[in-house]
């Protein structure tokens, strides 16, 4: 890292070398996203975009010089997404989708523009998916789904095509799953893992792959636990276990990996609470709560992070009441509830954390009537509504939110009907 920005810094005037410190600014911004440094990450790439620009602007016919101005633009579109800036996101990510379609335009065989297209139909993708355009969402992903297909029957020993082909199938089988189409979703999960579970075994010693390995074992679990097949999903989640545990302790510093393994552990703990198990579902949870609580206080503009600390509160809430430790149940709902209205308040174009927000507020109601604070009770129960309201007007393509605002309605008129 002290090369890339020394050499960064001492070539800045050097009219020969214009390319390479726009280069090293790149590799420096992805060294300090790695590192968790965002504030860092986000100097090197912005200078690093500054650079190419002029570049392109001197030498428009040089494609090195596009290529590498659309990986930092996606590099610091990810550092805006992940501290909590995800307006700013889609300028950056059109930027560069319409640069690497022109490189594509010009040289459409080259594969390695084709590559850089996918990658970046799936970043504004997911970000689409983020804001709530599901539709648009899911036509940028097949783009990028379609052209990985055809690069890896093209080019089947690239492994980098192969993992772009796993990637984008897990991202497309969430929106999948988010609108509701089960099958078509799990197909896809499944040909994901198959995929990434062979590239694990060809490249053992490559932590890119047990990452992604990782990953895929979760969410197809998750999946599999929402549909009712628990005991394939349990297993899942100690494959994932198994991995991240190996990651954590081989790259201590990469916030990454501890990131998902507090993810498994919240998602096992879930699983088991489904399965009564309770005390190793309490301790499951713990778990993912003490490792979310150190990365929130290593990295406080890290949403995901901050995310995640409230649903495995929640998480954790409804444990401790279905335990009959009402008191503590409180506690952790409340917690919970903190978090999601400062991120509800701070990011209001992010669905989730609305979604989240509203999920707070009926855990709360519920415990709260059980309680007799049924005034309390009730405020709890018409701000869910009221979220979900929203969200199923804004987003009519997510089933989840009618689903949850059916439940509102009976939630409350059920109330209402206890309490005269």
């Amino acid at each position: 890292l002290m090369f890339y920005e020394q050499f960064a810094t001492e070539n800045k005037t050097a009219i020969e070398a214009r390319y390479e410190p726009a280069k090293a600014y790149l590799r420096v911004g992805e060294i300090r996203a790695l590192l968790g440094e965002h504030a860092e990450a986000e100097q090197a790439y912005r200078q690093a975009i500054t650079l190419f620009k002029k570049l392109m602007a001197d030498y428009p016919n040089v494609p090195e010089y596009r290529s590498d101005l659309v990986k930092a633009l996606r590099g610091l579109s990810d550092v805006l997404s992940q501290t909590g800036r995800k307006e700013q996101v889609g300028t950056y990510l059109h930027e560069a989708v319409d640069i690497a379609e022109k490189l594509v335009a010009d040289d459409p065989d080259a594969p390695e523009c084709r590559y850089q297209l996918s990658s970046t139909y799936r970043a504004i993708g997911l970000w689409l998916k983020e804001t709530g355009s599901l539709e648009e969402a899911e036509k940028n992903l097949r783009q990028a789904l379609e052209l990985t297909e055809k690069l890896v029957a093209e080019c089947p020993d690239v492994h980098s095509y192969r993992r772009s082909l796993v990637v984008n199938r897990h991202q497309l089988g969430h929106i999948l799953e988010d609108t509701g189409r089960h099958p078509e979703a799990e197909q896809l999960y499944r040909q994901a893992l198959a995929s990434v579970e062979k590239l694990t075994a060809e490249f053992a010693t490559e932590e890119i792959y047990q990452d992604e390995l990782s990953d895929i074992y979760g969410c197809l679990a998750s999946f599999l636990m929402k549909t009712g097949q628990l005991a394939e999903a349990e297993q899942l989640y100690l494959q994932a276990k198994e991995h991240l545990d190996k990651l954590v302790a081989n790259f201590p510093s990469a916030p990454v990996y501890r990131y998902m393994s507090a993810t498994n552990f919240g998602r096992l703990a879930a699983l088991l609470k489904e399965n009564d198990r309770l005390r190793d579902a309490e301790d499951a949870c713990r778990r993912s709560l003490e490792i979310l609580e150190k990365l929130t206080a290593d990295f406080p503009t890290v949403t995901s992070h901050q995310d995640n600390l409230a649903n495995n509160y929640n998480s954790l809430g409804n444990i401790l009441n279905d335990t009959g430790r009402l008191g503590e149940a409180e506690e952790a709902r409340r917690r919970a509830l903190d978090i999601r209205e400062k991120l509800a308040a701070e990011n209001p174009t992010v669905r989730k954390y609305r979604d989240g927000l509203a999920v707070s507020f009926h855990n709360l109601g519920q415990l709260l009537k059980s309680t007799g604070r049924l005034q309390e009770a009730e405020e709890g129960f018409r701000r869910s509504r009221e979220i979900y309201e929203k969200l199923a007007a804004d987003f009519p393509a997510v089933i989840k939110y009618r689903m949850e605002l059916a439940t509102n309605y009976s939630t409350l008129g059920s109330y209402l009907s206890d309490t005269g």
